[in-house]
């Protein structure tokens, strides 16, 4: 018998690792499969800071725009360029390594009995807008890699491992440093890590020489880095000032009308979390205290405290010091905080698939979220609702049958995780980033038969055109954008980019005088074509 078990205990670790290896993989072939090369959003902007490093013309006061002040997102990206070159893959790698990362991390924290961990790695890697923004070059991902570095140092700690504590500390601090040199969402764990701090050396008098190197780690990383503020600026809180403007005129609830402060506060953070597909992880987590060890009930509450404070702290905190500004709830905002819900869902879960209690309250609680959403991920609810409805008979009906059940509730969640990434692997790509690789090469054969080459591109195209020339000059060629067309007198060869996407793809905006510039082309014949690209010779 005790053989058997340990044979079943094999079997099991096998099929976790197994588990973990599928979705690390499919997260790898989501990233090539359903990249659109470049956005022309935030990333824009990132990677124009990237490369101004590797011209070697990057200064912090250079264009005031606040993304300059997340270094832990252009800096690594400008050395996957200095080292592999420009292209879509360096542009997007760092994104990739964290949220490969953060899979790890989240599956090794869910280390328990059976096959928890498995179902860790899948709420995780195959929530989808987590997944979704792998090949993007944003924030949120990072900051939700490093806060879990500093989330899992202290994990340790919190089950009793006294071991290297300096390091640890030095560990702790650095991650959550780097984490807050992405993006300042990361702020939102800190109320959970002062709270265990506070019952650390108040209330339990332990864990005190790591909470003290971490502070005099954490206040000397501070201090230089105001300090260097200073020394660049002038104002040691400048990067605090310029994102508290920037927040107030991007998303402002204090005078703009349209914002509602009651629909934002009182129902926009549960919206959210239904929206994104992240309530299923909530709807799992409920429940299931009774099938734990106390050892499991101490990790679950730590994972669970994670979630719930950094989540109440992200949706009810202030972009602003001088007035109440709650911050946007993008979708991606939540990535940070879907780690250690992941961790915490996992919990006992095996168990609770076996019991018709639970099964029964998630196909209610799933059928009610398809109701109310009645969209693409409503339908992943619906389905989710009627297999737990089907996962539900058979245990009624079949009480004593020797179904895997738990094997076959993981495969079902993974399949209907599946769906919406899958779908956008194989759907149709808008951005045409081939098509714009091709105008910038048929634009360099240009440069070396004509002394030189004017071109009046779209606004979204003119801000990436550092991108698509690796970030040097090119000679001979110049570009101007719809809005601020080639001044008179100019000369050489004058082209204009026309994309027919313009006004149907809303990722390719334009505010310049589009229309007009129609006209100087009226019926000439293209110089050169390729998808919804044309370009044309004035």
């Amino acid at each position: 018998m005790k053989l058997m078990k340990l044979q079943s205990a094999a079997n099991t670790t096998r099929v976790t690792r197994i588990v973990l290896v599928f979705v690390l993989l499919f997260a790898v072939l989501f990233f090539f499969t359903a990249h659109e090369g470049l956005y022309y959003s935030d990333d824009v902007q990132y990677s124009a800071f990237a490369g101004r490093l590797l011209n070697g013309s990057f200064d912090i006061t250079q264009d005031g725009h606040t993304f300059i002040h997340r270094p832990t997102v252009y800096v690594p990206t400008a050395i996957a360029y200095a080292i592999f070159g420009v292209n879509y893959i360096t542009y997007s790698l760092w994104t990739l390594l964290c949220t490969l990362g953060c899979i790890v991390l989240t599956y090794k924290a869910a280390h328990q009995k059976g096959l928890n961990p498995a179902f860790a790695a899948v709420f995780l890697g195959l929530t989808f807008y987590f997944l979704y923004f792998i090949n993007f070059l944003y924030p949120d991902n990072m900051v939700a890699f490093f806060t879990l570095v500093a989330a899992t140092v202290y994990y340790r700690l919190y089950r009793g491992d006294n071991r290297r504590v300096l390091f640890k500390a030095l560990v702790f601090t650095s991650s959550l440093f780097i984490a807050g040199l992405a993006k300042e969402t990361a702020v939102v764990v800190l109320p959970f890590f002062a709270l265990c701090a506070a019952r650390d050396v108040i209330g339990r008098k332990e864990n005190t020489k790591f909470w003290a190197y971490a502070a005099l780690f954490g206040l000397l990383l501070l201090s230089v880095y105001f300090g260097w503020y200073y020394l660049e600026t002038g104002d040691a809180f400048y990067r605090v000032s310029e994102m508290e403007t920037a927040n107030l005129s991007y998303d402002n609830y204090v005078t703009n009308p349209s914002r509602s402060y009651a629909k934002r506060l009182l129902w926009g953070p549960v919206e959210a979390l239904l929206g994104t597909g992240a309530f299923m992880l909530v709807v799992f987590l409920i429940g299931g205290g009774s099938g734990l060890t106390e050892a499991e009930k101490r990790k679950k509450l730590y994972w669970s405290l994670l979630f719930i404070v950094s989540y109440l702290t992200l949706c009810f905190s202030s972009t602003s010091l001088q007035v109440y500004n709650p911050i946007k709830l993008d979708a991606r905002m939540y990535n940070l905080v879907i780690p250690p819900l992941a961790i915490a869902a996992s919990f006992g879960l095996q168990k609770k698939v076996q019991e018709i209690r639970y099964t029964l309250f998630y196909t209610f609680a799933f059928a009610a979220i398809a109701l109310y959403l009645r969209n693409s991920v409503g339908a992943v609810h619906g389905l989710l609702a009627l297999y737990f409805a089907a996962h539900t008979a058979w245990l009624y009906f079949r009480k004593h049958s020797r179904l895997p059940v738990a094997y076959t509730a993981l495969a079902a969640i993974t399949f209907c995780l599946l769906i919406r990434p899958v779908y956008f692997m194989l759907k149709e790509k808008t951005l045409h980033y081939p098509e714009h690789l091709a105008l910038f090469d048929k634009l360099q054969q240009l440069t070396a038969q004509r002394t030189k080459v004017q071109v009046i591109l779209p606004h979204y195209l003119y801000k990436s055109t550092g991108y698509f020339t690796d970030y040097k000059k090119v000679n001979k060629l110049q570009f101007y954008d719809y809005s601020n067309s080639i001044p008179p007198g100019r000369r050489g060869q004058q082209l204009l980019l026309l994309n027919r996407s313009l006004g149907t793809n809303p990722s390719f905006t334009e505010d310049g005088p589009y229309e007009q510039l129609l006209e100087h082309i009226a019926q000439k014949p293209p110089l050169w074509k390729q998808g919804p690209l044309e370009l044309y010779e004035l």
